[in-house]
């Protein structure tokens, strides 16, 4: 848990979305965008610019 508010801080929202694509890519399949971007501490509409930047 302690790690998990560190990297909340810590980290970009970019970050932590690259962190999770790169150690956990199923979650980005299965889980709704809106759980997601909860999970990340975001919007899902900030969710959804970062995907489009990244996919780029």
């Amino acid at each position: 848990m302690e790690k998990r508010v560190f990297q909340l801080k810590k980290d970009s929202a970019i970050q932590r979305y690259a962190y999770l694509l790169e150690n956990h890519p199923e979650y980005i399949q299965q889980i709704p965008l809106q759980y997601l971007a909860s999970y990340l501490g975001i919007t899902q509409r900030h969710l959804s610019r970062i995907r489009k930047e990244i996919s780029f």
